[in-house]
């Protein structure tokens, strides 16, 4: 069992002033006071499609399955990760090479905005097509082609805002709140992020950065089944552009949904998600780039009271750092 990556973040909901503004307890129930213990195990599929003429390159990551465990009180959310090798999908490194994946965010939620930063990292990925370029390659017998030093970063940015005051983000995204009421709400985000490829070709690094920027629109809703059960849908789409290093720019086209069910009570709670995202872009007539992402989630978790002790000591340390 192989530890991947271990990660210290802070939900800041509360930097800006008046962001913590009471929610009306008909239609909310807020957790933030309680202790969350969470195992997540998920999958990240992230495919790169490159088309030049007649030539095609399919690029896809090595695709695992991760177990997280996380605790989460107030603002504060730790977590640690691994890709567990009893797991038959994780042990088919030798056909398609080694892929690791890394993924931190930080969110804030001042009244009807949702401001994220994160950072994403994926490296070690194989070719799809191997027998384009090998016609005597065999399926499950030989390994495909593999870029194991091919690194895409990702410095991530959005600024999202909720039409409807009524529909909250934080119950389908961090469990941390609850929806009594059905509703739904028109979500429109602004997205800005610096994308970093790196690959050692001949013992030489290759690096090239490419700027997005875009604007999404979306719909959300929040379909509150029974007392315990929502199902909630959602899809978007946008436009955007893409800048190089050598201050070439394109037009970037969006698409993207997913859909996410949950269970829960005061002390137990249960899920899953799948979202996905799809992006083109042409370089020139005969050049185009598609990027995909699927991934899906499953989580298992417990909410208890805190002990006096961590209560009272997180209420004195308010006081002094009124932000938290």
């Amino acid at each position: 069992m192989r530890i991947y990556s271990y990660y210290l973040f802070f939900i800041l909901s509360s930097v800006l002033a008046n962001s913590q503004t009471k929610r009306d307890s008909t239609n909310f129930i807020s957790y933030e006071s309680d202790i969350m213990i969470r195992s997540n195990f998920y999958t990240n599929r992230e495919a790169y499609f490159y088309t030049y003429e007649n030539n095609n390159i399919h690029l896809v990551t090595n695709n695992k399955i991760y177990t997280s465990l996380s605790l989460d009180y107030e603002v504060i959310s730790v977590a640690i990760g691994f890709a567990p090798n009893i797991i038959s999908r994780n042990k088919n490194d030798s056909l398609k090479g080694k892929s690791s994946f890394t993924q931190i965010s930080f969110s804030m939620f001042p009244k009807n905005f949702i401001q994220t930063f994160g950072y994403k990292r994926n490296k070690g990925f194989y070719l799809t097509n191997t027998i384009e370029y090998d016609p005597n390659w065999r399926e499950g017998i030989d390994p495909y082609i593999q870029f194991p030093d091919l690194e895409i970063q990702e410095f991530l940015g959005s600024t999202s805002y909720v039409f409807n005051k009524n529909f909250s983000v934080k119950s389908i995204y961090y469990q941390n709140e609850w929806q009594k009421i059905s509703s739904g709400s028109l979500i429109t985000s602004l997205d800005y992020n610096l994308t970093v490829t790196r690959d050692k070709i001949d013992g030489k690094i290759n690096r090239d950065n490419l700027f997005n920027f875009g604007i999404n629109i979306g719909y959300h809703y929040n379909w509150i089944v029974s007392k315990n059960v929502n199902i909630s849908p959602h899809i978007y789409v946008g436009l955007g552009g893409k800048s190089e290093t050598e201050n070439n720019m394109y037009l970037d086209k969006r698409t993207g949904g997913g859909l996410f069910v949950g269970y829960n009570t005061d002390k137990f709670l249960f899920g899953s998600k799948i979202n996905l995202s799809f992006s083109r872009y042409k370089i020139n007539s005969g050049e185009r780039v598609e990027n995909d992402i699927i991934n899906g989630l499953f989580y298992i978790g417990f909410r208890f009271k805190p002990p006096k002790v961590i209560s009272k000591n997180y209420d004195n340390l308010q006081k002094k750092v009124p932000f938290l």
